[in-house]
């Protein structure tokens, strides 16, 4: 795979024309005709891992829509979902099925003061913890 990146014109073109002669497939900034794939805005956190995309159309909306969420979603969402993958396989080894762990991964959402979706708090109601305990 090659990326080609602030090379102006007509170089840019030559190096996309080596590229695909070769078999490569490409990614050129700015030059969506010849481009092969896209390359998303990305944001990490440990294993969390969030891409926004545009399909190239607007690659700066994608940047700035992830860095937007880089306020949203700080650095301790490392540890959170470290804390939320141990939880989950303590839910599963207890039995819990997926509409369960699913609820439970919404609730301990929201104890870090994250809303809760509509849809996760209905489920709420309805789901117990596989211990006995209530979902809160």
């Amino acid at each position: 795979m090659v990326f080609i990146a602030d090379v102006p014109e007509p170089q840019r073109t030559a190096l996309a024309s080596l590229a695909r002669s070769v078999g490569a497939i490409l990614h050129v900034e700015d030059a969506p005709a010849l481009t092969d794939s896209h390359a998303p805005a990305v944001l990490r956190r440990g294993a969390l891992t969030i891409a926004v995309a545009t399909d190239g159309t607007a690659p700066g909306l994608a940047a700035e829509l992830r860095d937007f969420l880089t306020h949203l979603i700080g650095p301790e969402w490392r540890g959170r979902l470290e804390q939320i993958a141990a939880l989950r396989r303590e839910w599963r080894t207890a039995g819990a099925d997926h509409a369960t762990v699913r609820c439970l991964t919404a609730a301990q959402i929201g104890r870090y003061g994250w809303p809760v979706t509509l849809a996760a708090k209905d489920r709420g109601a309805k789901t117990k913890e596989p211990n006995g305990g209530g979902v809160s």
